[in-house]
């Protein structure tokens, strides 16, 4: 069956065995890699099955609004300072890290949606992405921030440190964390802890990419 990506229009040939009937799912463009919701197969009248274009979801109402947005949000911060993003409407959550990160030396911004989110991940480099589990937005909205996380160059991932704050995650549950691309886990019960964790896990991760961050900044400086 002919797909034809969202974002960059290339046609392409989708295999549909083994996928759900009546079912939104995700595809990934093989040329510019963005992802993209697809409305899956639909039944018809004879029994059979095929594709479905509809009206858009809430995702890709999502999507196109960031890719058609004219507003370029470009964080001005001395050379240097490392910069935090933090995607909470709960200002319990938003408080709490906002401090903490502040006290850690980093420039905070905030993101009250997931537009808000996305117009400014595409167009600024953070060191620390901290997502609430609460975050305003569909679940569907909340997975594309992740698979724009999931996406990243890998220069770029390694020097971005990610925290998802839940209220069903385990804190510091390591296998959670990877399942959901994320660096660390804080449940919403261990919030008056969430300092500490926060501190030992980027100072634990700074650590263990110093030789990796090494290594690019001498690659960079010799091909200059």
């Amino acid at each position: 069956m002919q797909v034809s990506c969202q974002k960059c229009q290339v046609q392409f040939e989708l295999a549909t065995e083994g996928l759900p009937t009546g079912k939104e799912v995700w595809l990934v463009c093989p040329t510019c890699h963005a992802p993209f919701p697809w409305k899956g197969l639909q039944e018809t009248a004879e029994g059979g099955q095929q594709g479905q274009e509809g009206q858009p979801s809430a995702a890709e109402q999502l999507v196109r609004a960031v890719e058609n947005s004219v507003f370029v949000p470009f964080e001005v911060v001395a050379e240097g300072r490392e910069t935090a993003l933090i995607c909470a409407t709960d200002p319990r959550h938003l408080q709490a890290f906002e401090q903490t990160l502040k006290s850690m030396d980093y420039y905070v911004t905030t993101a009250r949606t997931a537009k808000d989110a996305l117009i400014k991940m595409r167009n600024n480099d953070y060191h620390v992405f901290v997502m609430d589990d609460s975050f305003q937005g569909e679940k569907a909205e909340k997975e594309i921030l992740v698979q724009f996380i999931q996406q990243m160059p890998i220069h770029a991932r390694r020097n971005c440190f990610v925290c998802i704050l839940s209220e069903e995650l385990r804190s510091m549950d390591n296998m959670a964390a990877f399942a959901h691309c994320a660096n660390l886990t804080i449940n919403v019960r261990d919030l008056e802890r969430s300092e500490i964790m926060l501190k030992k896990a980027i100072t634990e991760y700074k650590g263990f990419y110093r030789v990796f961050w090494h290594e690019i900044q001498g690659m960079e400086k010799f091909q200059s």
